[in-house]
């Protein structure tokens, strides 16, 4: 038989068995066999973040076949058992942190400049300044607030037709 034929038939009556029972039946028969595998790359110099990467891949394996709330989804479980999907945010918290700072800073240092380039008194300034900052404060964090709502309702109505589709 030619190599590769066994995997192929193993690979189809898999698929047809997920078709008929559902995942839930052959996850365990999967998790048996990538516990097996853990170690296949195991002593290879060339393949030491494999051998890591393959017990990990085991591990999240048997985490969604034995582990975890019945109730909650198999993609939620997935997330729960791959570390890289824990505490992990957009980055936008950051990135709205560093744009909000640096624009705020910029702005209120033009204005700054420019009331002070004028030849007003020191008092004048100060008060432009912290005016400024105020200001700057209250518009960036309106700002942030209409952005993260509107990417919030854009992210429902999409699930939301995602969802129709899937029915």
């Amino acid at each position: 038989r030619p190599k590769g034929t066994g995997q192929a038939v193993k690979t189809r009556l898999m698929k047809t068995l997920v078709r008929l029972f559902g995942a839930g039946f052959v996850l365990p028969t999967l998790a048996a066999a990538e516990y097996a595998d853990r170690n296949k790359y195991h002593g290879q110099p060339d393949a030491g973040r494999m051998s890591a990467d393959e017990h990990h891949h085991a591990a999240v394996v048997q985490t969604l076949a034995h582990g975890g709330d019945p109730d909650m989804s198999q993609g939620a479980r997935i997330a729960a058992a791959e570390s890289w999907h824990k505490g992990v945010s957009s980055g936008n918290d950051l990135r709205a942190a560093v744009l909000g700072a640096n624009d705020g800073l910029v702005s209120n240092f033009c204005l700054i400049m420019g009331v002070a380039g004028a030849g007003t008194g020191n008092k004048a300034i100060l008060l432009t300044g912290l005016a400024g900052l105020i200001a700057g404060a209250c518009s960036m964090a309106l700002g942030e607030w209409l952005s993260v709502t509107n990417a919030r309702e854009l992210a429902s109505t999409q699930i939301a037709k995602e969802a129709d589709e899937l029915e």
